[in-house]
This record gives C-alpha cells, sequence and structure tokens, in this order.
C-alpha cells in the first residue's frame, strides 16, 4: 500500500522537534532574560561618573555618586539638583577597595569629584559570576575606563569616555 502524505503524529513530532531548536536559539541569543551584560552597567556607570564631573566642573561645587548596597543602586545629584539613580542588575555584585559593602550600613561614597573635575575614588570592581570588571577614573583627566582587573593601562580596551576639558565657571 502506497502513502500519500504524513500521519497527524508525525507532523506534530516535526513541529515539536522545531520548537526545540528555536528555544535553545532564542536563549543563547538571549542569555538570563535580556538582563544588561557587565559591560553595559559599566557603561551606564561611567556615564554617571563622568555626568556627575561635568556639573562638578560646570557648576563649581563638589559632586559625589554613591552606592547604596541595600538597595542595590547607584545615586547622585542630577541635573537641577534632583536625585538621580542607576540600578544595579540582578547577578552583579559590587567590590570597593576589596570589600563588599554591608547593606545594611546605608550608603557608601564612591566617587568624588572636586569643583575642578579631580575624581578620587577607590578601586571599584564589578563582578557577575566568574568574571570582573575593575572601573577606574583617571583623577586627573576624569577619563573612565574599565576593564579586567590587572590589564595594562587600567581597561586596556577600547572603553574610555574622552577627558573633559572644561573651565569651572
Amino acid at each position: 500500500m502506497i502513502r500519500r502524505g504524513y500521519t497527524l503524529v508525525e507532523m506534530a513530532a516535526v513541529l515539536l522537534l522545531l520548537l526545540v531548536m528555536l528555544t535553545v536559539a532564542a536563549v543563547k541569543l538571549y542569555p538570563a532574560g535580556g538582563a544588561p551584560s557587565l559591560e553595559e552597567h559599566a557603561a551606564e556607570l561611567r556615564e554617571a561618573v563622568t555626568g556627575c564631573r561635568v556639573r562638578a566642573i560646570t557648576g563649581g561645587q563638589e559632586q559625589s555618586l554613591s552606592y547604596h548596597p541595600g538597595f542595590r543602586r547607584w545615586q547622585w545629584r542630577g541635573a537641577g539638583g534632583r536625585e538621580e539613580e542607576l540600578a544595579l542588575p540582578a547577578g552583579i555584585e559590587v567590590v570597593i577597595a576589596g570589600k563588599r559593602p554591608d547593606p545594611a550600613a546605608g550608603p557608601v561614597t564612591v566617587f568624588r569629584i572636586d569643583a575642578g573635575g579631580r575624581i578620587d575614588a577607590p578601586p571599584v570592581i564589578l563582578e557577575q559570576e566568574r568574571r570582573q570588571l575593575k572601573i577606574t577614573p583617571s583623577p586627573a583627566t576624569g577619563a573612565v575606563r574599565f576593564g579586567e582587573p590587572g590589564e595594562a593601562g587600567s581597561g586596556g580596551r577600547e572603553n574610555a569616555v574622552e577627558p573633559l576639558w572644561l573651565e569651572a565657571q
């Protein structure tokens, strides 16, 4: 007897196999539900530090950027003096001066920027699973770099923000 088609069971099996393959491909393309990567969070933090530096220079007043471990947020005063924050994504941990901040201790001032734009900060490392990125602001030029701890040039990769050469008003 010659068959001229597929049974419903055969079509369902092929469809199920295709769905499994698409699911595996989607998980590979979008890991952890699309959560920001270590580099993306470091770039957002770099933008916040650079913005604080611009406000310090143009406003002629010291600025600071703090980390609040209890709420897992970076906090600073933005334009117009309003409080701004950047949430720390799940799975990323912060190490400041070699220690994890105590969540019960309250905010820790990490980046202090004087009116001339000079940045004072302890070593800051972002960790995610087995990876680490060290955030390194240049005290003199204000360039903020990030890279693997121990890399030459405090980052080494093309990830530095150009220094801002602004005069205090």
